[in-house]
């Protein structure tokens, strides 16, 4: 019962923090509070989980950086060259998405157990959907 209430209160206390700080600290906040609570993280596994998570994503920003679609060039007005090479760099780019999740889940069962790193999966989705909802409530 104890844990339940450190975890709202953590959560309440970003909450409030949320209000005064911009948008790319705001979501950072939001997204350790979320992830916490939803994969019920012991303060040992806390501090290495968001170690190698904040690797992770270190890596998949790079990684989608690294490969954007030519802007300005819409699908209609390429070359089938083009195309191909667009269809090809995609495919690349999802088989290196793949590996590096696989190299990170490995990392994560080393410092948490199996039923929370597949939660990780869906959690990261979910957390996307929140934050989607979150700003359609905003503009409203």
């Amino acid at each position: 019962m104890k844990s339940v209430w450190t975890y709202i209160m953590i959560f309440f206390c970003t909450m409030t923090l949320v209000v005064a700080q911009p948008d790319h600290s705001k979501i950072k906040d939001l997204k350790v509070a979320y992830f916490t609570e939803k994969l019920q993280l012991t303060p040992s596994e806390t501090d290495k989980f968001w170690k190698i998570y904040n690797q992770y994503e270190a890596e998949r920003q790079s990684l989608k950086k690294s490969s954007k679609k030519p802007e300005g060039q819409k699908i209609s007005e390429m070359s089938d060259a083009q195309i191909d090479q667009l269809i090809n760099s995609t495919l690349d780019k999802k088989e290196k998405e793949a590996a590096l999740q696989k190299k990170y889940f490995v990392e994560f069962k080393k410092v948490l157990p199996s039923q929370k790193v597949v939660k990780l999966l869906y959690i990261e989705e979910q957390f996307r959907q929140f934050l989607f909802k979150k700003a359609q409530q905003k503009r409203k």
